[in-house]
């Protein structure tokens, strides 16, 4: 690539020779820096001793400083580049007193520091050397030469970087490597007492000691839990060696739900057998914490649920509620969703709704994660019965709550929901701002949110006439996918970008994919979007008597599992692509029966792009639809959507003109011939006729 670009001259190279100060720069940059003047012959020796090193230049200058005569000082510098810094270091030490060296060079290992970690770092020879405070901190404020400082009040200091790192060159010459890492350990300390963990186990990796850094973790865990500090976790635990994770069950449980908070539920389920089988031999055994117990039950309470064995759920959950400390905030919310989405999955949607309101109404619990997650549990029952003003109402207050709290993944849930909420009500800019922010955050590790964020906001593209970037926005999720190798989630993406190629016309690609895709099995997992309708409508529209008898097949099948399961939010969907399938087989009766039947359970929710999304053949069966029987308001709102997007079509692309098979079916449309009809004159398949119907329209 790179051979490529220099190839064509496209590519622009800094190299050493060009970072060089010149003698001229030399000089300008002593002028600017330093108050007191310099000869330019030894400006000059300066600049040849280090050929222009503009980091080493920097170093004479903070020496220059402290210096009472500049041109002795530079007079007498000499030596080769590689003896530069040393010399350099030297007079700068030189000239300080005894705390402050000793404190210089422990305080080199820090990043950054102020007066009580320089005190815990440096031991007793700080306050043994201090008048006033720190004596280290007050050379700093004073000096403001060898550091920088990171906020206003003159509290947080850090090394410039070219000093730090020969600091640490020096002090690996005067202290030994346990000594150094005794500093790290102290300043690790330090940094867990102020609840600065991502420092603290910096400084114990540092130190060499793997083990200390995960067991600072399993101590915190309340606090990465219920702080949704999952990105964080999942930083950390990718830099802790596999084997400290795989021999501990506490470590295993972060490792598990870290997993659980990228929607990664099937690679949960075999950290949790490893769990079960440390925990059933010594000495882990007597090592099960409640917390330990209780994470376990709530994290298999998800494993069936999502399986829909929702008497194991119920099980497991309300176990985990009993084994789990009160302090569990995160998880205990976590297994609270379990429970209620279960009872909601029964039919027991009253029960699920007086658990979840009892919950927010208890007082004696902190205001946190707890109540988030109850939310975002009341969202989903919401959505799936569906009641989108509920829904918009219940995410808003998940969003206000989640912005006091600074719960991220809180917020950016809200934030999805509000974008289905107003994609639904046709509210297609509103959509577009409520999901850009989930998908452009990179510190969301659900997968599961944010790969339907995208999926719902390549809708909203592609309903304001922007294919192209419907498109793009699918392709970056899976690329990130597949990088991080989440094939379950990019099998979503692709399903969808099938649907959205059926959509823009592109139908040998939609073929493709469902051929290769297995329906089987039924999952209770989606939210906006369920990749077995896509199946169902690319085998509407192929137009054979065998594909109509697999999406009927299908259908029927889906009917029963989202009836069963209480999904009225896919059970309207089911019932729309009935009408669509009918319709393609010339039986308008049982297609307005079906659309009936999907406009009745959708009218109260005020959905509308469930409909639109699903084509023209649609709108055509809904002007002939009983409008009274079903709110003229109400279908009329769905028609007025389905005229907006062919507006937004007709201004993104050219019009084109009619083929010679289109402006045959035209002449018989015109003598109000049925699609059988004319079908039969053309010797072509009556689903061929729709699909030209569909063109024409």
């Amino acid at each position: 690539m790179l051979g490529a670009l220099r190839a064509h001259n496209n590519l622009a190279e800094i190299r050493m020779q060009d970072l060089k100060f010149t003698l001229s720069e030399t000089t300008t940059f002593f002028e600017q820096t330093n108050e007191k003047a310099c000869s330019g012959a030894n400006i000059a020796l300066l600049h040849s001793g280090t050929e222009g090193w503009p980091a080493g230049l920097r170093l004479a200058a903070l020496a220059l400083k402290h210096h009472s005569d500049p041109d002795a000082f530079l007079a007498g510098f000499t030596g080769e580049l590689s003896s530069v810094a040393d010399y350099l270091i030297e007079e700068i030490l030189e000239q300080q007193i005894p705390v402050v060296q000793h404190c210089l060079n422990r305080t080199s290992i820090l990043n950054r520091f102020c007066a009580p970690l320089c005190e815990a770092v440096c031991s007793t020879q700080c306050h043994e050397d201090a008048q006033t405070g720190c004596s280290f901190i007050q050379f700093q404020k004073g000096s403001g030469m060898l550091s920088v400082a990171l906020d206003e009040r003159g509290e947080w200091y850090r090394y410039h970087h070219l000093f730090q790192e020969l600091l640490q060159q020096q002090i690996k010459d005067r202290l030994t490597p346990d000594e150094i890492s005794g500093l790290h350990r102290r300043a690790a300390s330090w940094f867990e007492e102020q609840g600065l963990l991502d420092d603290a186990f910096d400084h114990l990796l540092l130190a060499d000691d793997p083990a200390a850094a995960s067991q600072l973790i399993v101590r915190h865990r309340n606090d990465i839990y219920n702080g949704e500090q999952w990105y964080d976790l999942d930083r950390w635990m990718r830099r802790l060696p596999v084997e400290i994770i795989a021999d501990d069950p506490e470590m295993l449980m972060l490792e598990a739900w870290r997993l659980r908070s990228q929607g990664r539920q099937a690679d949960v389920l075999p950290v949790l057998d490893d769990i079960e089988e440390l925990l059933s031999n010594e000495p882990h055994s007597s090592a099960a914490t409640p917390q330990l117990r209780g994470s376990i039950s709530a994290l298999r309470s998800c494993q069936y649920y999502l399986n829909c064995q929702t008497a194991l759920a119920l099980k497991y959950a309300e176990q985990a509620l009993i084994e789990l400390p009160p302090d569990c905030l995160s998880e205990r919310g976590f297994a609270l969703s379990i429970m209620t989405g279960a009872l909601r999955t029964n039919g027991e949607l009253q029960t699920a709704r007086k658990i979840i309101h009892d919950a927010l109404a208890d007082t004696s619990l902190p205001v946190g994660t707890f109540q988030c997650r109850t939310l975002i549990s009341l969202c989903l029952i919401d959505w799936h019965e569906p009641d989108l003003r509920s829904l918009r109402r219940t995410a808003r207050q998940c969003l206000k709550l989640g912005e006091e709290l600074g719960l991220m993944e809180s917020c950016l849930m809200a934030h999805f929901f509000l974008g289905i909420v107003h994609y639904q009500y046709n509210e297609l800019a509103r959509a577009e701002t409520s999901l850009g922010p989930v998908i452009s955050n990179q510190r969301l590790p659900n997968q599961q949110y944010s790969t339907d964020s995208a999926v719902a906001l390549a809708s909203v593209y592609q309903a304001r006439g922007r294919p192209d970037k419907a498109r793009k926005t699918l392709e970056a999720v899976g690329e990130r996918l597949l990088s991080e190798r989440d094939f379950g989630m990019l099998q979503h993406v692709q399903a969808f970008q099938a649907d959205l190629a059926l959509r823009q016309g592109r139908m040998a690609e939609a073929l493709s994919w469902a051929e290769k895709f297995e329906p089987q099995p039924f999952e209770n997992k989606y939210a906006f979007y369920e990749p077995r309708m896509t199946l169902a409508r690319v085998l509407i529209t192929q137009g054979s008597v065998d594909s109509h008898k697999q999406a009927d097949s299908l259908l029927t099948r889906l009917e029963t599992f989202v009836a069963g399961i209480h999904n009225t939010r896919f059970l309207i969907e089911v019932f729309a692509l009935q009408a669509l399938l009918h319709d393609a087989r010339d039986d308008e009766p049982a297609a307005l029966k079906a659309l009936s039947r999907a406009i009745s359970l959708a009218r109260s929710g005020g959905f509308i792009r469930l409909f639109v999304d699903l084509g023209p053949g649609l709108a055509r069966l809904l002007h002939k639809l009983d409008q009274n029987a079903h709110g003229p308001r109400y279908v009329g709102e769905i028609l007025a959507a389905f005229r907006s997007d062919e507006k937004a079509k007709g201004s993104a692309a050219p019009a084109h003109s009619l083929t010679k098979r289109e402006l045959e079916i035209l002449q018989l449309m015109i003598k109000d011939l049925s699609n059988r009809q004319i079908a039969e004159q053309l010797y072509i398949a009556t689903a061929t006729v729709k699909r030209h119907n569909e063109n024409l329209y």
